[in-house]
């Protein structure tokens, strides 16, 4: 006898599906971390970003951040990470949920080179 259960998904497994969608066509990989307080990193040519759990104290809901991890080309970097942020290559019901919710939290954008920080 056999029994339809639910394949048991890693922890954001959700997060991870959309990060390799999005990252695919712009030549980015993402890769799984085995680092504690990580999820997983994402690399590209000249771009190197984590993705993080957050989870915000006053209300103890838990998300996914995305930051800076030492990337080489700044302009690169900030556009994997906003396409990240609005969930660009998805599907509209899908990416309006990335967009919205804010999956992919990116609490400071990285600056190109010869540009004013940002505010």
């Amino acid at each position: 006898m056999t029994h339809d259960r639910k394949v048991k998904r890693r922890p954001w497994q959700t997060e991870l599906d959309y990060a390799e969608a999005i990252c695919a066509a712009l030549d980015c990989t993402v890769t799984i971390s085995t680092h504690a307080y990580e999820i997983a990193t994402v690399k590209g040519e000249g771009v190197q970003l984590l993705i993080y759990p957050h989870k915000t104290s006053g209300t103890g809901n838990i998300s996914a951040r995305l930051r800076d991890n030492g990337s080489r080309d700044k302009a690169k970097a900030r556009r994997v990470m906003l396409a990240m942020k609005n969930g660009e290559g998805l599907p509209e019901d899908i990416r309006w949920k990335v967009a919205t919710y804010n999956t992919f939290y990116a609490k400071k954008l990285p600056n190109p080179v010869g540009k004013a920080p940002q505010p």
